[in-house]
C-alpha cells in the first residue's frame, strides 16, 4: 500500500509540475503541441526513473555471485526492461 502511495504521490507532484511549467510557457506564447506529445513521456519517466535508481543501489551493494549464476549485460538489460515495461501497471 505505501509503495502505491508513494507512486501516486510522485506522480501528482510531477504532473503538478509539469502543467505549472506548461501554463507559464503557453501563455508566454508557446504552442501547446509539444507538451501534450511530451505528456506520456513525463508518465513513463517516473517508474523508469525510480528503477533505475533501485537497480544502481543494487548494483552498489550486491554481494558476489558465484560465476554459474551471474547475469550476463543482455540478461541485465532484459531484467531492467522487464521491470520498466511490464511491472509498471501492476504497482498502482
Amino acid at each position: 500500500m505505501w509503495t502505491a502511495f508513494a507512486l501516486a504521490l510522485a506522480y501528482a507532484t510531477i504532473f503538478g509540475l509539469y502543467g505549472w511549467w506548461v501554463a507559464g510557457a503557453t501563455a508566454a506564447g508557446a504552442a501547446a503541441w509539444p507538451f501534450v506529445l511530451a505528456l506520456p513521456l513525463v508518465y513513463l519517466a517516473v517508474p523508469f526513473v525510480l528503477v533505475l535508481v533501485w537497480f544502481a543501489l543494487a548494483h552498489a551493494w550486491r554481494a558476489e555471485r558465484p560465476a554459474e549464476v551471474r547475469l550476463t549485460w543482455r540478461e541485465r538489460t532484459r531484467l531492467f526492461v522487464d521491470a520498466t515495461a511490464c511491472r509498471r501497471p501492476r504497482s498502482m
